[in-house]
């Protein structure tokens, strides 16, 4: 049997194929035997520039705890409880495989799921509305409005943004929802266009611009970057930086342990329910 294996991660390439293409802007730029290439020379023909560090996370002073979970347990089951603080201007990391609890300690954190042991305190900025914001890990099929366009999916998280006097002006909207497209590459004529009319990536940067306009205290992102090529990534993590600049907290759940590594201050542990480390 034959395999076309389409992928923007780059330890997948090398380690599944015998030959690799790269494509950019619709043309092929490159082709070798996987044997004769490594994942720098790849980056750099993928982007089109000599790419150094696709993670760098720039060091933050944090500041007090806006979050802390103690001795919550995740379910009946669970031998072990989960604690954790999150602190302004840091990034929390959770790693663990499916099945691990990785949504469960999200849905707890939101107040979705009873928490039956533990408790969870909220810092007072967190209590007001909208003050956390949630980016879903389904590739933006269940969590866009289908039908409608970029700029009502860009600004549904925060419509009084955009309103004077109780009354919201289509035009500020519609440059809110360009200013964020330009901000993570959403390269469209115009900011009309439905959304069901994107690629997996362009959605995926769709719910992120959402989560960003809300303009939140927390940021829960879960897999952000599961659809995002090298350049999208790399754009993505300096808006984490300048969250954090601005005193904003992030949890960060993700496959991808070098994003984990590189991009947070500390990384929650979770296997079966139970946090091991």
């Amino acid at each position: 049997k034959t395999i076309v294996f389409i992928t923007h991660k780059l330890n997948e390439t090398m380690s599944l194929s015998d030959r690799i293409t790269v494509i950019r802007k619709g043309k092929v730029v490159f082709r070798c035997d996987t044997s004769f290439t490594n994942e720098k020379e790849l980056a750099t023909q993928m982007v089109g520039r000599q790419v150094e560090n696709i993670v760098a996370k720039r060091g933050q002073k944090t500041g007090q705890a806006v979050l802390e979970l103690k001795g919550v347990r995740l379910h009946e089951r669970a031998g072990e409880t989960v604690s954790l603080k999150v602190r302004a201007g840091e990034i929390l990391g959770i790693a663990g495989v499916v099945g691990s609890g990785r949504t469960t300690l999200i849905n707890a954190i939101l107040r979705e799921r009873p928490i039956t042991s533990g408790c969870l305190v909220y810092a007072p900025s967190l209590d007001r509305a909208g003050a956390i914001s949630i980016l879903p890990g389904d590739c933006g099929g269940h969590s866009l409005f289908s039908g409608k366009d970029l700029t009502f999916n860009i600004t549904s998280s925060n419509v009084q943004k955009a309103a004077r006097f109780y009354m919201i002006s289509d035009h500020t909207l519609d440059l809110y929802a360009r200013d964020y497209m330009d901000r993570l590459s959403i390269r469209k004529p115009s900011c009309r266009v439905p959304v069901d009319q994107l690629s997996q990536g362009e959605m995926q940067k769709v719910l992120i611009a959402r989560s960003l306009y809300q303009d939140a205290r927390l940021y829960i992102f879960d897999e952000p970057s599961s659809n995002l090529d090298l350049t999208s990534k790399s754009e993505l993590y300096n808006i984490y930086n300048a969250l954090l600049a601005r005193g904003a907290s992030i949890i960060l759940i993700s496959s991808d342990f070098s994003e984990l590594i590189g991009m947070c201050d500390r990384i929650l542990l979770l296997k079966a329910g139970e946090q091991v480390g």
